[in-house]
């Protein structure tokens, strides 16, 4: 019989893309963990760099073939779970939630890695849970978009997701502080507040905020990114908080 797994969907724009100061170093293989890669269509073993480029820079691959977060976060959700994961990566930096959105050409991009990763994984694995984990809002932040807003979107796009695809929660790491004014408050209560209303969204953590105020855990070259060792970290708090 077919070993159980869980399907893992990275999304958002450049910090769960990925912009860290270099490949991490060392890089071993994350033990019970596969990443889907629908150019080749196959499931290698999970390791830096993550994703790949796809359509006209629809998705992105981590910048530069650096660093980014399902690594980290896969060997956390595996060591809580005890169960193998498949994990697609499907992000693109500098986006807003609108560019995501069902009608979007980035939207048919994601479902249709989304899907093809859940064929693959048929061939290999019987589905257990699948989770989407988005860290996302920098953007939005930066474009000034209130808070009502942001929820109306995040509630459409979650709605869409666990029609099309029945996921069993869209889960939130929520965005950090990127303008450093009152534009970052607006996203960050509108996450705080799905999750807080709407029992399909988890927060799995607000530790961003925190962990972007330390140059240790902040890439030296982009404000307001994520270094490996922020990434690390993130990683371990996220991944053990799908359990909690």
């Amino acid at each position: 019989m077919p070993q159980k797994a869980d399907l893992l969907i990275f999304s958002g724009q450049s910090n769960m893309q990925g912009q860290t100061e270099c490949l991490p170093s060392p890089n071993p293989v994350i033990e019970n963990a596969l990443e889907y890669k629908m150019l080749s269509n196959s499931l290698v073993p999970l390791k830096h760099p993550c994703g790949e480029d796809i359509g006209d820079s629809m998705l992105l691959m981590a910048h530069q073939g650096y660093g980014s977060l399902p690594p980290y976060f896969c060997r956390s959700y595996i060591e809580a779970a005890e169960i193998p994961v498949v994990a697609v990566h499907a992000a693109r930096g500098s986006t807003v939630i609108a560019d995501w959105l069902p009608g979007t050409e980035r939207y048919d991009a994601l479902a249709c890695k989304i899907n093809a990763a859940e064929r693959k994984m048929s061939e290999q694995f019987v589905l257990r849970s699948k989770y989407f984990i988005w860290l996302q809002g920098e953007s939005d932040a930066i474009a000034g978009n209130t808070e009502a807003y942001y929820r109306e979107k995040i509630v459409f796009f979650k709605n869409t997701l666990k029609k099309q695809f029945n996921i069993d929660k869209f889960m939130i790491i929520r965005v950090g502080r990127f303008t450093n004014d009152d534009r970052d408050f607006e996203i960050i209560r509108a996450q705080d507040k799905v999750c807080a209303m709407d029992s399909d969204f988890k927060m799995l953590t607000g530790a961003s905020e925190e962990l972007l105020k330390s140059s240790h855990y902040v890439n030296p070259e982009a404000a307001g990114h994520y270094s490996n060792e922020g990434f690390r970290a993130l990683g371990e708090i996220a991944g053990k908080a799908c359990f909690v």
